[in-house]
């Protein structure tokens, strides 16, 4: 066969293929287009936040809010990841016991609890790793700006003290992470 007719081949071969794929395939499987991240938000707070099992009320963690505007016919999945140390003081007996959430304003929400309890005070300070990991897939959504922050709150004050640190020894470096995708239903 001489180059000419190859390159032909080739030619004809595209001008049917191409139309058939655009036309055809949609018909044979008809949610094709559906799904498939249509735009992501990701970011890292290294700033280091603690809480006090005093602290009885939610507040939100330092720095950790992202807004994200939605094409709409869509939903978000949401990922927040915190490395996480409770630290029981010597005077602390009894729980610890927080509650973090990851909150979608007029949506809704995922709640983690991290606990920990001891029955008697010791006489060192003592720090146990408590790493965090919420995921979230809101509802079906219209257009509209979302905000989607994350709060904590302690929902015991022990007898003594006793904290929840975000914080990754020795730098302290990226400490929480928030990644939030708009999926196309």
């Amino acid at each position: 066969m001489a180059a000419k007719e190859i390159i032909a081949s080739v030619a004809i071969s595209i001008l049917i293929l191409a139309p058939t794929t655009f036309f055809v395939l949609p018909l044979v499987y008809p949610n094709m287009k559906d799904g498939g991240t249509v735009q992501f938000v990701y970011e890292e707070f290294d700033s280091t936040a603690w809480i006090p099992d005093s602290q009885t009320d939610y507040e939100r963690i330092n720095q950790t809010t992202l807004s994200i505007t939605t094409k709409g016919n869509s939903i978000l999945s949401i990922r927040f990841v915190m490395q996480a140390v409770l630290s029981l003081q010597p005077t602390l007996a009894g729980s610890l016991q927080f509650d973090i959430a990851l909150v979608v304003s007029g949506i809704g929400n995922r709640t983690l609890k991290v606990a920990y309890y001891r029955q008697n005070p010791v006489a060192a300070t003592q720090e146990f790793p408590a790493d965090v990991t919420i995921d979230f897939a809101t509802p079906e959504l219209v257009k509209s700006i979302y905000t989607i922050s994350v709060y904590w709150k302690s929902t015991y004050d022990a007898t003594g003290i006793g904290y929840l640190l975000s914080t990754n020894p020795p730098n302290l470096n990226n400490t929480r992470s928030l990644l939030i995708e708009e999926i196309r239903v």
